[in-house]
């Protein structure tokens, strides 16, 4: 998904993030992006700059965050899901509830993650509810994952596999300075900081 070519420190946190990602997105080799989708492999760049400014930092850092918090009650977990979804444009929000719906739907929810399973319910019952990142943040949280970590691997995930979609491969070192732009504009994410999990 990447190619490592930076300093050790900077591997060692794109690495972290990305075994994040494999925990809140089992099917992430599968899966392809929720809604960073590069016009081109020769844009990747500046369209990534594109949708940090005007989705991830207006829409996905504080829906995430909400979300989040939110993970332990079924009522408002659907609230923050369908406003976040009601933000983002109608192919986006298609394409993140189609992921999101095939997360809950093809994997079983880890032991005790009774929230899963109700949000799974919920999906089930309303076409409009299960967003990618809902499920993200849902996992993140059951697993005990720190919020500022899930959203970093969250990221992380955007940037991969959108850039993939075009077929490009980003070196670490490119995926570091993308990723760097993206908090910036979110100022919600700073530098990760690996944690044991």
């Amino acid at each position: 998904m990447f190619r490592s070519d930076c300093d050790s420190e900077a591997s060692a946190q794109i690495a972290h993030w990305w075994r994040v990602v494999e925990i809140c997105l089992p099917s992430h080799a599968h899966a392809g992006p929720a809604s960073f989708l590069p016009s081109g492999a020769e844009r990747v760049d500046e369209d990534w700059d594109f949708w940090a400014e005007q989705f991830g930092a207006p829409i996905f850092a504080p829906s995430f965050a909400s979300l989040y918090a939110a993970a332990v009650s079924t009522g408002e977990l659907l609230v923050v899901d369908a406003a976040m979804g009601a933000a983002l444009p109608e192919e986006m929000a298609r394409r993140s509830l189609m992921l999101g719906r095939s997360v809950l739907s093809d994997f079983l929810p880890p032991r005790g993650m009774k929230i899963l399973e109700r949000l799974s319910r919920a999906a089930d019952a309303d076409s409009s509810q299960g967003h990618l990142i809902t499920v993200f943040a849902v996992r993140a949280h059951g697993f005990h994952i720190p919020a500022i970590e899930a959203f970093g691997a969250f990221l992380l995930m955007e940037c991969v596999l959108g850039a993939s979609a075009v077929g490009v491969t980003l070196p670490a070192s490119r995926i570091a300075k993308m990723l760097r732009r993206a908090r910036t504009a979110s100022r919600v994410a700073p530098a990760c900081k690996p944690v044991a999990i």
